[in-house]
């Protein structure tokens, strides 16, 4: 909800139960999101003519990777991708 109420993507190198529990809709969504395993996230938003109509979103589990600056810069090409076929 955050990366679409500011216009903002946001790059978490490591996950942790704060970021978990500030994405959770509820208590049941945050036990299910700690059973993911997630070890690091990216989100960006998609824009349409200067309005967030949806996030692209990225995370890493099992391996373990963490993602980068340069991962974010890949996904903001790709977001703007995307919104741009959406639109």
């Amino acid at each position: 909800a955050r990366i679409v109420r500011e216009g903002e993507p946001r790059l978490v190198t490591r996950v942790d139960d704060a970021f978990l529990a500030e994405f959770a809709a509820d208590d049941e969504h945050l036990v299910y999101l700690r059973t993911l395993g997630l070890s690091s996230f990216v989100g960006v938003p998609l824009r349409v003519a200067g309005h967030t109509i949806g996030v692209l979103s990225l995370a890493s589990a099992e391996s373990c990777r963490a993602f980068t600056h340069d991962t974010l810069q890949l996904a903001l090409k790709i977001g703007g991708i995307a919104a741009f076929a959406l639109e």
